[in-house]
């Protein structure tokens, strides 16, 4: 299914012996990094492209490392065990690092307690004997400087190319810099730095300090105090966390003022939040005359607050064509789009040959986060009023339940994980958002549905009052996920109990006409939807995996697509009967999906999720989950 009018670029718990967590944790985090493929998504230069990277792993040898972890072995004992394991498994060509800290100088008092930590093997090969030498010497004894052997793990990995920082620890720092505004340094060298941490029985205390350090490099927080029936499930989780944020464009560095923004077009592009430069201009150039622009701004929050994202696209002279807000919250992936399409007021948004695209951030914690940027670019329709009539309901195909299939999920638009009509079942930690891919061709539907079962014991305890969201996105990373249906969904956000959980979601048919409301231009392409799935993090959540299941209908039969008239803005004109359709060719398309083509790809698939501010009718709930409720009453489900 090639069409080659739309231009589009290339997402305190019961406790359990403690050996076992830390063993199935370490092996899987070390195993996925080392072993996870290259996703082939992206085409334009991304971190999707650098491969596995450098891997190093910290360790904090301080003196309460001697404490029982359970079963007679101390927490130091349980380390060193995961870790042979770990090293015994290793491909002998990835780059892996041992940093410890804490090792040497006894107390605080003593001169060079706060900088006492030791980069005892070289990230490298051939180093597995050294490795093991070094984790079976090292002994706990002194203070707990993590921030400064976070710094110093950053400069181990140096600055190019993908790092992978994994800090395991027990407890709070004793030592400045603070470990948390560390990471935020670090995360500022770019996208390819993600640091996980993993607390091994940590106080509550020493868990926020932990969590801080995590969400502000770009990772994921576990527990490994946790429940013994999560054992299996750490090991998924803990390979989704391994595998780094691939982000996805060519990159760009958008300008505080519009008359020096750089110059874009359709295709996929990568900036990076900046609160020095809250606000980025960029220049689009329309290639087609007459076309529709739909531009998105999709981030991963990774602060513990609220962040707001706006988008708007104007013309030269200032005329407003579309403005949309998202909102975001740890660790949130959020995509939020503005279009100049015929149904914008201002004429000049459809005929102006430039328009300036204004991304704005509105937070405090995000500096550095990847900032991808979609230009999307739909030929003008030929006789529109020929085309299906937009509906004013969509009809909800609820999924049917079947055999599930087990999944993973990916972490961004690149590495979403592409599935077909059927049932599966998966795990999430708070924090995370996971994303899958599925091709809808014109005239077709995407439904899903995210149901979590019955949670009991600390399931139950670490989800209670948690937010949940389940969005749809369509090729274009515009919410597609629809405001009415019939019969009437369930709510796509809902704060999760100790009882069960549903959520909804339907893209309504693909079709051009959903345009026809400036407000709500979701379904108007065919080609990868991503069901974007999402469990909050707070600070009473403990990260433990919890189990879901979706199911996936795809209905409707391929029909109602538009004619289009592909003339460049140059005045050269093409014959509307060739650019409908390509003849099948045993030539790659530019793209790995099966959406309307052009420049760039899609990835295999792409996520991002953008809530609005607005009533839910969840009034006795607000206060916990305001900033992510969605406004009802309007065309647009996901956006202001």
């Amino acid at each position: 299914m090639t069409t080659r009018v739309a231009r589009l670029g290339a997402g305190a718990l019961v406790s359990w012996r403690l050996p076992v967590a830390a063993l199935a944790l370490l092996v899987a985090a070390f195993g996925a990094i080392m072993s996870a493929p290259d996703s082939g998504a992206a085409t334009a230069p991304s971190t999707a492209d650098e491969g596995p990277g450098k891997v190093l792993l910290v360790l904090d040898s301080s003196g309460s490392m001697k404490a029982s972890a359970g079963s007679g072995e101390t927490r130091i004992q349980a380390a060193k065990k995961a870790l042979r394991q770990v090293v015994g498994e290793m491909p002998e060509d990835q780059d892996v690092g041992l940093r410890v800290y804490g090792a040497k100088v006894f107390s605080k008092s003593d001169a060079g307690a706060c900088t006492d930590s030791q980069l005892v093997v070289e990230p490298g090969t051939g180093n597995r004997k050294q490795l093991l030498t070094a984790i079976d010497t090292y002994k706990p004894y002194g203070e707990t400087p993590t921030g400064y052997a976070l710094q110093e793990a950053g400069k181990d990995l140096g600055s190019e190319g993908r790092r992978n920082i994994i800090l395991v620890s027990d407890g709070e720092p004793t030592c400045d810099p603070d470990p948390c505004l560390v990471a935020k340094e670090l995360r500022k060298q770019g996208i390819s730095i993600r640091i996980d941490v993993v607390g091994l029985d940590v106080n509550d205390a020493a868990r926020k300090d932990l969590q801080c350090v995590a969400r502000a490099g770009g990772g994921v927080y576990y527990d490994v105090d946790s429940s013994e029936e999560l054992a299996d499930s750490l090991s998924a989780v803990a390979k989704r966390a391994a595998r780094p944020y691939e982000a996805i464009g060519e990159p760009v560095t958008g300008t505080e003022d519009a008359e020096s923004a750089p110059e874009i077009t359709a295709g996929d592009w990568i900036d990076a939040v900046d609160s020095q430069t809250p606000e980025k201009h960029y220049l689009v150039k329309r290639e087609l005359a007459n076309s529709t622009i739909i531009a998105s701004a999709a981030y991963r929050s990774s602060q513990a607050g609220n962040d707001l994202i706006d988008v708007e696209l104007t013309t030269p002279s200032g005329e407003t064509c579309q403005l949309k807000t998202g909102v975001s919250s740890e660790g949130k992936l959020t995509a939020t789009s503005a279009s100049a399409s015929p149904y914008t007021l201002a004429e000049e948004c459809l005929t102006s040959p430039e328009l300036i695209l204004a991304v704005k951030y509105r937070g405090t914690d995000s500096d550095g986060t990847a900032l991808e940027i979609k230009v999307s670019e739909l030929a003008e329709v030929v006789d529109p009023e020929s085309l299906p009539k937009p509906r004013t309901m969509t009809d909800w195909k609820k999924p049917a339940a079947g055999s599930r299939t087990e999944v993973t999920g990916g972490t961004s638009f690149a590495d979403a994980e592409p599935i077909e009509q059927g049932s599966f079942k998966g795990t999430i930690v708070p924090g995370e958002t996971l994303t899958f891919s599925v091709d809808a061709e014109w005239g077709q539907q995407v439904d899903a549905a995210v149901h979590y079962p019955p949670l009991r014991g600390g399931y139950a305890d670490a989800a209670d009052g948690t937010l949940a969201v389940a969005e749809l996105y369509a090729p274009s990373r515009a919410p597609s996920s629809v405001t009415f249906t019939t019969p009437t969904t369930s709510k796509d956000r809902v704060l999760l109990t100790n009882g069960q959980t549903l959520l909804e979601t339907s893209s309504g048919t693909v079709a051009y006409q959903r345009l026809a409301s400036p407000t709500d231009n979701g379904a108007a392409l065919n080609g990868s939807y991503i069901v974007a799935v999402y469990l909050q993090d707070t600070p009473r959540n403990a990260s433990v995996a919890v189990p879901f299941e979706l199911d996936l209908a795809l209905s409707g039969d391929p029909g109602g697509e538009p004619t289009f008239n592909e003339q460049p803005i140059d005045g050269a004109t093409e014959d509307p009967s060739e650019s409908a359709t390509d003849e099948p060719t045993d030539e790659p398309s530019d793209d790995s999906s099966s959406e309307s083509s052009g420049k760039g790809e899609e990835g295999g698939g792409m996520s991002g999720t953008s809530l609005a501010i607005g009533g839910l009718g969840l009034a006795a709930l607000a206060a916990a989950a305001f900033l992510f409720l969605r406004r009802r009453g309007g065309g647009d489900p996901a956006q202001t």
